[in-house]
């Protein structure tokens, strides 16, 4: 992560002149977004099974609406709920269905889910 990081700002730094200054306000805030990210999905994995980290960052597709919903005010189609619901039921059933169990690991991915949301 440092490294990818490090490149990027590196390969970005001569951007910032002039006209390009105008980009750190939302930049930087976003960076920072993507490195807690990163960072949560990172540790996470190394915390717990490769089944329920795929099923917990995959929730962030399934959380997106309803955070387009709580920001933005558009209530989803009725539709969106049903696959919702489907979409949640056959990743839990891909990863392993009810051994789910939670830990740090966990608590870290579905924070990740829910920044990508």
């Amino acid at each position: 992560l440092a490294i990818r990081f490090g490149l990027t700002f590196v390969l970005l730094l001569p951007q910032l002149r002039g006209a390009g200054r105008r980009a750190l306000r939302p930049g930087l805030p976003l960076g920072l977004v993507m490195l807690a990210i990163f960072l949560c999905e990172t540790w996470g994995v190394m915390l717990t099974s490769a089944s329920n980290a795929a099923f917990l960052i995959s929730l962030c597709v399934v959380i997106t609406p309803f955070m387009e919903w709580l920001l933005l005010r558009q209530r989803p189609h009725n539709m969106l709920f049903l696959a919702c619901a489907l979409s949640l039921a056959g990743v839990w059933l891909l990863t392993g269905g009810p051994q789910l169990s939670l830990n740090l690991g966990d608590a870290l991915m579905l924070a990740a889910a829910l920044l990508r949301a």
